[in-house]
């Protein structure tokens, strides 16, 4: 066979792959107007094809390409997708089409085509060397929107950190935070917990440091109080029942009254009994 009759088989090879055999290749969306309620969204392909005449073939815009998160066992990682995006078109064998109208189950596809523009799938996430995600080289990292959660490993300081610049709110049915050490709260305002009981539980002591500290509402005391300083009423104090002071009750103490006759039948008594 000659060299001219190779060349020949070898460009008809080539112009048959180019023409009907799609592997994987960068796009950007263009459109995601169906992406909420299908998880569908039309790409523009990223890189043309050069035939070996110089001819450019301008790959055309694909319409309604499933977009495909991680997910598994009950759990997914999903994210919005903006226009602008970079995706991975992934080509399928066969045809997709019964099977992206199912619900998973095995399908015999209609339609002999194989490795087809039409059996697209996208990946978010293809970037550039110029425009990439800026990944940590140690530790793993999800980020949006200026709000990052951190897998800290253990060169850097071996953790979990969560830092955002807005609101952070958990809803949950019961919250339980376990610590062998020591936990902080810093707050540069206000901290409030709000419940229908609230219940402080410790072994040794609480300790409160401010210079006010106001309690709104009744303040029932099961044990002693004790302190080195003193405290201040302002409004009056009603209490139901005795009051002990060193020993003394202040309901049923007594003191001792002598009058001598040389004097006046007033005068302070004695000290209590």
């Amino acid at each position: 066979m000659s060299e001219t009759s190779k060349d020949a088989i070898r460009f008809n090879i080539q112009d048959f792959l180019t023409e009907n055999v799609s592997t994987i290749i960068p796009a950007k969306v263009i459109g995601i107007s169906d992406f909420e309620k299908h998880q569908r969204v039309n790409v523009e392909p990223s890189i043309n094809y050069t035939y070996p005449d110089g001819t450019i073939l301008v790959l055309p815009p694909l319409d309604n390409v499933p977009i495909q998160y991680p997910s598994g066992g009950g759990g997914s990682i999903t994210f919005p997708i903006a226009v602008g995006d970079m995706v991975s078109l992934h080509f399928s064998m066969y045809s997709m089409k019964e099977w992206l109208e199912g619900i998973g189950d095995q399908v015999t596809p209609m339609d002999a085509r194989m490795f087809s523009f039409t059996d697209a799938i996208a990946i978010a996430g293809m970037n550039t060397y110029e425009n990439n995600a800026s990944p940590d080289p140690k530790d793993v990292e999800v980020k949006f929107n200026g709000s990052s959660f951190k897998l800290k490993s253990d060169d850097n300081g071996k953790g979990v950190e969560l830092t955002t610049d807005a609101n952070l709110t958990i809803n949950c049915v019961n919250a339980n935070v376990n610590t062998t050490n020591s936990a902080n709260i810093v707050a540069g305002q206000e901290a409030k917990v709000t419940a229908p009981i609230l219940t402080l539980d410790s072994i040794t002591s609480i300790t409160a440091t401010t210079p006010i500290f106001t309690i709104n509402g009744n303040l029932v005391v099961s044990g002693g109080i004790g302190g080195g300083g003193s405290g201040q009423v302002s409004t009056g104090a009603n209490f139901v029942g005795d009051v002990t002071a060193d020993g003394t009750s202040l309901k049923t103490h007594t003191h001792n009254y002598s009058i001598p006759e040389h004097i006046a039948s007033t005068g302070p008594t004695g000290q209590p009994n």
